[in-house]
C-alpha cells in the first residue's frame, strides 16, 4: 500500500513505500499482509545555494548523511554544472525466525547553466562537515568602454 509520508530523507514528501515496510506489522495473526516487491528511488529535495563573488561562483549544498563516494560533480554540454547523489541505507536483521534485509534509496540531481565567464576547466569540489562546496573561478572578461577608432574606407 502506497502512502504519503515523511521520511528520513531530508523531509522529502511524495508517494512512496515506507523505507522499511517489513519492520511494520507485516504478519498479522499468521496472515501475510503486504510486501513491496519494488519501490523506486525517492527524490530528495536538496538545497544548493549559488553565491557570486568577484573572483568566482560558489555553490554550497547541505548533504547531511551523504559521503564523498555518494556524490558526483560533473560538467555537461560545456557549461552545465551537474551536482547529483544517491544514498542507500540497508537494514539487516538476523533472528532465530529468519533473516531480513531491507534497503531504502534516495537520489537528488541539480543542474546549473554557468555563465560565459566560468572557467570550467578549473572547477574544484570539497566536502566537509556534510557541506559540499563547488568553486568555479571566473575569467576576466574585459569590456571595451568608450574606445573608438576610425576605419579607413577603401574602394572607388
Amino acid at each position: 500500500m502506497s502512502q504519503i509520508s515523511r521520511s528520513r530523507f531530508a523531509g522529502a514528501v511524495g508517494y512512496h513505500h515506507p523505507p522499511f515496510p517489513l519492520s511494520d506489522d507485516t504478519w498479522n495473526g499468521g496472515q501475510f499482509q503486504h510486501v513491496h516487491q519494488f519501490s523506486p528511488p525517492m527524490m530528495i529535495p536538496t538545497r544548493i545555494d549559488w553565491h557570486d563573488t568577484p573572483e568566482c561562483h560558489v555553490f554550497k549544498a547541505d548533504l547531511s548523511g551523504f559521503h564523498k563516494h555518494d556524490v558526483k560533480v560533473e560538467i555537461e554540454d560545456g557549461r552545465v554544472l551537474c551536482i547529483s547523489g544517491e544514498q542507500k541505507i540497508e537494514k539487516e536483521e538476523r533472528t532465530d525466525e529468519g533473516h531480513r534485509l531491507e534497503v531504502a534509496v534516495g537520489k537528488f540531481s541539480r543542474r546549473f547553466q554557468l555563465p560565459e565567464n566560468a572557467m570550467v576547466d578549473r572547477i574544484t569540489a570539497h566536502i566537509a562537515n556534510s557541506t559540499l562546496t563547488v568553486t568555479v573561478p571566473k575569467k576576466d572578461i574585459k569590456k571595451h568602454h568608450g574606445h573608438s577608432r576610425s576605419i579607413k574606407i577603401t574602394g572607388v
